[in-house]
C-alpha cells in the first residue's frame, strides 16, 4: 500500500525496570512529503520516538498507525518502509559498493542509481581519490575511513533501499556544516514524496523542515508548521533568522 500518513496517538513509554515515563501523552501526525525536525535536549525522548515508529520499541500505552493500520498489531507492515540512520552506522568489512548496495548481488546492482546516490551524499570526490574506487575495502565497522565518510555511506545505503520513511538521528554530526547542508538539500529534493524525520543538535540543520517538534522532559511542548512554531518561540525564531543570514 502507499503510505500517506503516520499517526501517533496517546503514546506513553517507559522501560520495564522504571515507573517514570520517558514519553508521556505523545500525539502528532505526519503526511506524505512532510519533513519534521525534532528539537530537544539530551534525554528528552527524541531517539525513543524514532525507535517506536521503527517498531524497535513498543509503547507502554497508545498506538502508532501507518495510514489506518496499527503497526503494533500488524508488524509486517514495517517491512521495507523505514530507513533509520544513526550517528554510528554499522558497516561491513568489505568494499564501499557492497556497503551501499547492502545484500544486493552484483548482477542485480543498478549502477546508474548507485552513481546518483553517491553524488547526493557528496561522496564522489572521496571515492575518485581512492586507487580502488568503489572497490576499496573500508575495514571492520569502517575503521579505514573517517567518521564523516562512514555516515555518508550509511545514508547512501538508506537511499539505495528507497523506503517511504527516512529517519536521521544525528547522522551527519561528524560533518562540517557546509557539507551537512549540501547533503540535506539533496535529500530534501530527492524525498519530496517521502516522510523525513531529522534529529540534530545543530538547530540550523532543521531550517529546511516544514514542521518542527519541541520535546521537553518526554512531552511535546510544541508541534506544527515551522513558521507557526517560530512565531510562538521568539528565541528560536531569532536563532533561525541569524543563521539564515550567515
Amino acid at each position: 500500500f502507499e503510505l500517506n500518513k503516520i499517526s501517533i496517538k496517546n503514546l506513553d513509554f517507559n522501560f520495564l525496570d522504571t515507573k517514570k515515563n520517558v514519553l508521556s501523552n505523545i500525539n502528532f501526525s505526519l503526511k506524505q512529503g512532510d519533513k519534521l525536525g525534532i528539537i530537544g535536549s539530551s534525554g528528552s525522548g527524541k531517539s525513543t520516538i524514532l525507535n517506536i515508529i521503527c517498531g524497535l520499541l513498543h509503547p507502554s500505552k497508545g498506538e502508532v498507525y501507518f495510514n489506518d493500520k496499527n503497526i503494533n498489531v500488524l508488524s509486517g507492515i514495517l517491512e521495507n518502509r523505514i530507513s533509520f540512520i544513526s550517528q554510528d552506522c554499522y558497516l561491513l568489512d568489505t568494499n564501499i559498493k557492497k556497503n551501499i548496495a547492502f545484500a544486493i548481488e552484483d548482477d542485480d546492482l543498478d549502477e546508474k542509481k548507485l552513481q546518483e546516490i553517491i553524488k547526493i551524499c557528496n561522496l564522489s570526490e572521496f571515492i575518485e581519490q581512492l586507487p580502488e574506487g568503489l572497490n576499496t575495502i573500508i575495514g571492520d565497522k569502517g575503521s579505514k575511513i573517517s567518521h564523516g565518510q562512514r555516515q555518508r555511506i550509511g545514508i547512501a545505503r538508506a537511499l539505495y533501499t528507497n523506503t517511504d520513511i527516512l529517519m536521521l538521528d544525528e547522522s551527519l554530526n561528524a560533518l562540517d556544516y557546509e557539507n551537512e547542508e549540501k547533503i540535506l538539500k539533496n535529500l530534501f529534493k530527492l524525498k519530496e514524496k517521502k516522510i523525513l524525520i531529522l534529529v540534530s543538535h545543530r538547530l540550523e540543520s532543521l531550517k529546511l523542515c516544514n514542521k518542527l517538534m519541541i520535546l521537553e522532559n518526554g512531552k511535546i511542548k510544541d508541534f506544527g508548521e515551522k513558521n507557526e512554531i517560530l512565531n510562538r518561540n521568539i528565541n528560536l525564531q531569532k536563532y533561525f533568522e541569524k543563521n539564515e543570514k550567515n
